[in-house]
């Protein structure tokens, strides 16, 4: 008799425990990053290359599926990384894409391009690159990256997709795009 009812509340407290356990919700990030690379005489394609401040990609869900979690925190950077690229001229002064925001809770964390993400663009390659750039449009290949734990890069730690010159844009010539280096640099 006491076997039986020590069986019988250990077999309902694992019917109450376990649906508990599974109503955990995990949380999963990603990395991504814009990197310019130059191909302007006099600057090195690799250790001239610059990168503008990185953001975050954040979901979440159940614990019974970390790497879907981690999946949709990808496709997130990805959509913030394509909007943001459609509109180069997007951030505080035009407003940033939908897709680069967040509720409180899942969506994008430390996207906020000042003036916008060409103007940071720029800046930061004239900070990087020395006077003798400065005032010059410059070939660059425009490249972002998107990391973090396995699945943030498709199968790796790590996804690069350059972003193509569109047909028709002002700033591009066969594959490269044409980088207006201010003159003077923003504090």
């Amino acid at each position: 008799m006491k076997k039986a009812l020590f069986l019988c509340i250990a077999v309902l407290s694992l019917v109450c425990v376990i649906p508990i356990a599974e109503a955990r919700t995990y949380i999963r990030w990603c990395s991504a990053v814009f990197r310019i690379i130059p191909f302007a005489t006099g600057l090195d394609p690799v250790a001239d290359t610059v990168r503008l401040e990185p953001f975050s990609a954040r979901a979440s869900g159940g614990g019974y599926i970390p790497n879907t979690i981690r999946l949709r925190a990808y496709r997130r950077a990805r959509d913030c990384i394509n909007s943001a690229w459609a509109d180069p001229l997007s951030g505080s002064v035009s407003g940033i894409p939908a897709q680069c925001t967040n509720d409180g809770g899942n969506g994008i964390y430390g996207y906020n391009p000042s003036p916008s993400l060409l103007g940071d663009m720029a800046n930061t390659a004239c900070h990087a690159w020395g006077p003798e750039y400065r005032g010059m449009w410059v070939p660059v290949r425009i490249v972002a990256d998107i990391y973090g734990d396995w699945g943030c890069g498709g199968s790796r730690t790590r996804k690069s997709t350059t972003l193509w010159p569109t047909e028709g844009s002002v700033l591009s010539y066969d594959s490269y795009y044409w980088l207006w280096v201010p003159s003077r640099c923003d504090t």
